[in-house]
This record gives structure tokens, sequence and C-alpha cells, in this order.
């Protein structure tokens, strides 16, 4: 009888794979172009050109910060808060990425049992780290997958912090 080759390492692409990356994707920036071409007026090639550039300068379509950087949008930004004035689209934005960011059926219970065999599960994704973790966080998968391989993340943009400011009592 033939024993079987152990498997220590299993090797897993995230998007597309384990949930669909594209209706994460597509609910998350829809509202937000939506809204774009409803309060900019612009023609629609001039929209998605700016889009364009924004998204190739950061390397990625999915930038948090598109309203801080579409070109056309800055007399609004000198004007006022561009999340305030978009808070409609964010929120569109926000809950369409909630409905859409589950896993694929059986996808967890396999990871778990495959991770509790003691097998070694490394993770690719062509999406930034910044996305990726928090994704594998809100899956519940940040302690089954081991290693996370991803592209460097963006720089922020000018003026934006992620870090969380103490509350004054």
């Amino acid at each position: 009888m033939k024993s079987r080759k152990l498997v220590d390492t299993l090797i897993i692409d995230l998007d597309n794979t384990i949930f669909d990356w594209f209706a994460v994707w597509y609910s998350s920036f829809k509202p937000i172009y939506d809204e774009i071409i409803a309060v900019s007026g612009k023609p629609l090639d001039e929209v998605n050109a700016s889009i364009r550039a924004v998204h190739q300068a950061r390397r990625t379509s999915e930038y948090t910060f598109l309203l801080e950087e579409v070109e056309f949008l800055e007399s609004i930004r000198q004007a006022e808060d561009i999340r305030s004035k978009f808070r409609g689209a964010i929120e569109a934005s926000q809950r369409g990425r909630d409905q859409n960011l589950k896993l694929y059926p059986s996808v967890f219970r396999s990871l778990w049992d495959i991770k509790n065999s003691g097998t070694k599960i490394v993770a690719y994704t062509e999406s930034m780290s910044f996305y990726s973790g928090y994704r594998l966080k809100r899956f519940g998968l940040d302690g089954v997958i081991d290693v996370l391989f991803s592209p460097e993340d963006h720089d922020m943009p000018a003026g934006i912090s992620l870090s969380v400011r103490p509350k004054r009592s």
C-alpha cells in the first residue's frame, strides 16, 4: 500500500477564490462613482480619465481616498469637507462592501480543517495589505492564514492620517 504524501503548506489566492472580490469592489465603488458624476457635471470620459489617473498613481482601484484626489473635485474640496458632501455615497459604499464581503460557502470550515490538520496556509493577493488585512479580520481568518503576500500599501494622501487621536475628557 502506498503511503500518502503529507501536505505541509497550502498556498491560496484570496481574490475571487475564497470570496467574490469583484462584487465587493463594484458595490463599494459604484455609489462613489455615480455621485462623482452627479455632483461634478463632467462628461463621462473626463470622469473616467480622472479616476483612472488616481488609480494608476496609487497602483490600485481599491483606493479609499479617491474623493481627496480626483482633480476636478478640487473646487468642492476648497469650499467644503468632501467627505461630508459625499456622505450618502460613502455610506452606500460601505453598506455595499459589507453586504458583499463574505466567504464562499464552506471556505471558512475548510480552511480551519486544513489549519487544524497541521498545514501552514499561505495567502496571495494582488490587493494591498491594508485592504487584505481588513478582509481577513472580517472573515475571521486572521488566525488561520499564517502568511499573507500582498503588494506594498500606497502612501497616504497629504494631510490624511490613519492614527486615532485619544478622546479628551
